[in-house]
């Protein structure tokens, strides 16, 4: 299973909560495991059924603007 999502992936933000009551913690961790990923506990946030996450935010904008700016030459 983790092969072929990694393959279809760069990268991988995995988030679980530790009181998400669908998907146990130890599932989250077993698929962090499988598919490499980067994995985010966090204590509280259920199923993330909010309409607001800025963990995941927070993670892509990272990604994204990171490794642009350590490309990018501050002399322009």
């Amino acid at each position: 299973m983790g092969e072929s999502i990694r393959k279809n992936a760069n990268w991988i933000e995995q988030f679980h909560a530790a009181d998400d009551p669908l998907v146990p913690i130890d599932e989250g961790v077993h698929v962090a495991l499988q598919t490499e990923s980067n994995f985010h506990k966090l204590e509280r946030g259920g199923h993330f059924q909010a309409d607001e996450f800025p963990e995941l935010l927070e993670a892509i904008l990272e990604r994204l603007l990171v490794p642009a700016a350590a490309n990018s030459d501050p002399k322009s």
